[in-house]
């Protein structure tokens, strides 16, 4: 009789104890057991497979009806029997602490199942992630009051023999809350994972797809027509409105800060608004367009962290172009209104610290996305950045030195420039050195470092204008008149030909400069010359000399080679029009006085001439 007991004991034990198991059919529950066997193991060795089984959480709410009717049923059973077995265990201690354990356990699922049971429903509605985070507040709250302090002072009345297993089992209890903890603490910061299926099926969107699906079956992994159809319609609206947002924008800001700008003016910035909003819309579309393709699941989150990274980048762009435009305009007109002894140079630097602003946030916000703790980062690289920085001068000067370079812009791959006696054509800009290829073929490696405090001309920042500068040099029995008439021939050709720069060849520049137009000189920072001068320069001994000083359209050597010579065939033809000739070095001598001697000779010779 005495094992009968004992087994039977045994059995209404262990039964409540592992009922959890039977919820495994619903895929959260299952999650959650998963979840409880992973935080039961010491270490950190886990902590992947903890992120990986998180991250499936949002994954795993979707649950049929006729499931959570099961799983309802069974957590009821379950209550019913443990408080039935509370009942009859009211004489033994032991056994009233085991049961007061298991009831405990069933209220925490209890209370994940009506949680589980109220997103569904929310889910179903338009709802609000101030909704979501009420409800998961909720839970945690009445998690935290399941009384486990209680339990722990009545091990102190419980026998010797029987504490140890009653410990075992409290502490699964707290593992098991502190499971609950996790998950909701996660679904909590990830409240966005929660959305969005239900809101499909509100517009009719799944019976759509059905639909179209029955009339052209086909069917790829996740895919069908139906799907496919839909995605292109979103992404097609999406890019459809970006030249709207662009547009209403420029509106909006014009509006609110009662700028007026010129209709030019705002057709650049329009162009230019258009850029970061078409990334930003395209990255929504193929955003919803996965979320089509996966419903009624949720992607996969490292999808949502890829989309999130995009996000990022593309909102900076837009900012950024925002201050780049608007800010210019912005601290150009408040700095004339108000400090007119401002310098530009205080405006473009403000601008550049924006930027850098904007730059350093959208880097700290993808390495949060990425799942870096920023706050731990930033100490790391303050405690340990000291030794590294000390061992790896050098090497670290290059790397900052190359983003110096990056950021300055001071030149790109092909340009080429000339630095210390480096001269060559850019091949590639490293994280420590830059390679270039010089002119006699050689590939020179040069550490960045290099480039930070010497001076660099870069031959390529310019859009209209390589030199073409001479002296021509003409013979002293040329007249003033035909001197000045060949001045003013050559400047005339000059002016009419097609080879020669001039101010019409870039009047026309829509670019960011027209609008900083009074912060820096446009046509000095783009690399624009059109000057043409042509003057008399200079009385040399045996040559009048004229200056000739122009630019050319092309600045490759092979067009300005072409055109030079173009220029001093025509130049050639204006001296000979005018009667004029070309001096060459030469020198008179005047002889004052000769011998007697030599002077009858002369006078005594066949050919006579006056001395």
């Amino acid at each position: 009789m005495r094992w009968f007991f004992a087994v039977f004991f045994f059995l209404i034990t262990w039964i409540p104890l592992h009922a959890a198991a039977e919820y495994d059919f619903v895929p959260f529950f299952n999650l959650l057991r998963q979840l409880e066997n992973l935080n039961q193991q010491d270490g950190d060795s886990h902590a992947a497979q903890k992120d990986a089984l998180l991250a499936k959480i949002p994954d795993s709410l979707d649950t049929k009806d006729d499931k959570m009717a099961l799983l309802q049923a069974a957590l009821n059973k379950d209550k019913s029997n443990v408080e039935a077995a509370l009942e009859k265990s009211k004489n033994n201690p032991a056994t009233t602490l085991r049961y007061q354990i298991q009831n405990a356990q069933i209220d925490a699922q209890i209370l994940m199942f009506d949680w589980l049971k109220h997103t569904l429903e929310l889910r179903k509605q338009t709802y609000t992630q101030e909704q979501i985070g009420s409800s998961i507040q909720s839970v945690l709250a009445s998690l935290d009051a399941l009384y486990i302090e209680q339990y722990e002072a009545a091990l102190f009345d419980v026998p010797s023999a029987q504490k140890a297993a009653l410990t075992q089992q409290l502490n699964r209890l707290r593992n098991e809350i502190a499971s609950y903890h996790e998950v909701l603490n996660y679904l909590n910061a990830n409240s966005a994972l929660l959305g969005d299926s239900y809101l499909f099926d509100s517009l009719g969107l799944e019976t759509f797809i059905n639909k179209i699906d029955s009339l052209i079956p086909f069917s790829f992994w996740k895919f069908n027509f139906g799907k496919l159809i839909v995605c292109i319609a979103v992404l097609a609206l999406f890019w459809g409105f970006r030249r709207i947002l662009a547009v209403a924008t420029v509106k909006i800001i014009s509006y609110i800060f009662h700028y007026q700008e010129s209709m030019d003016k705002q057709t650049i910035i329009i162009k230019n608004l258009v850029r970061p909003l078409s990334y930003i819309l395209l990255f929504n579309g193929f955003d919803i367009c996965w979320e089509i393709i996966y419903y009624p699941q949720n992607p996969p989150e490292l999808v949502n962290k890829i989309f999130d990274i995009l996000y990022i980048i593309s909102t900076a762009w837009f900012i950024v172009t925002i201050i780049e435009y608007y800010g210019t305009i912005f601290l150009t007109t408040f700095s004339r209104k108000r400090y007119k002894n401002v310098r530009a140079e205080i405006v473009n630097l403000i601008l550049k610290v924006l930027y850098s602003i904007v730059v350093i946030i959208a880097i700290l916000a993808i390495l949060a996305r990425l799942g870096f703790n920023i706050t731990t980062l930033v100490a790391s690289l303050g405690i340990g950045g000291l030794a590294v920085a000390l061992a790896t001068k050098d090497i670290l000067a290059n790397f900052f030195a190359s983003v110096m370079i990056l950021f300055d812009n001071a030149f790109s791959q092909g340009d080429w420039i000339s630095c210390n006696k480096i001269e060559g054509n850019v091949v590639e800009i490293g994280l420590r050195r830059t390679t270039i290829r010089t002119f006699d073929n050689a590939l020179l490696f040069v550490p960045n470092s290099v480039f930070v405090n010497d001076a660099i001309c870069n031959w390529n920042r310019r859009k209209v204008g390589r030199h073409i500068k001479m002296t021509i040099g003409l013979t002293y029995d040329a007249t003033a008149d035909k001197l000045q008439k060949c001045i003013n021939d050559i400047i005339h050709m000059l002016e009419n030909h097609k080879g020669i720069a001039k101010k019409s060849d870039y009047a026309d520049a829509s670019t960011l400069m027209t609008i900083k137009q009074e912060l820096v000189s446009i046509d000095d920072y783009e690399g624009n010359k059109s000057t043409i001068e042509v003057y008399l320069d200079n009385f040399g001994d045996s040559t009048i000399d004229i200056s000739i000083s122009c630019f050319t359209t092309a600045i490759s050597k092979a067009a300005w080679v072409e055109t030079k010579q173009s220029i001093l065939f025509e130049i050639m033809r204006i001296v000979q029009d005018n009667g004029l000739s070309f001096a060459f070095p030469s020198q008179s001598v005047y002889v004052e006085n000769l011998p007697k001697d030599i002077q009858q000779l002369l006078l005594d010779s066949p050919n006579k001439k006056e001395v």
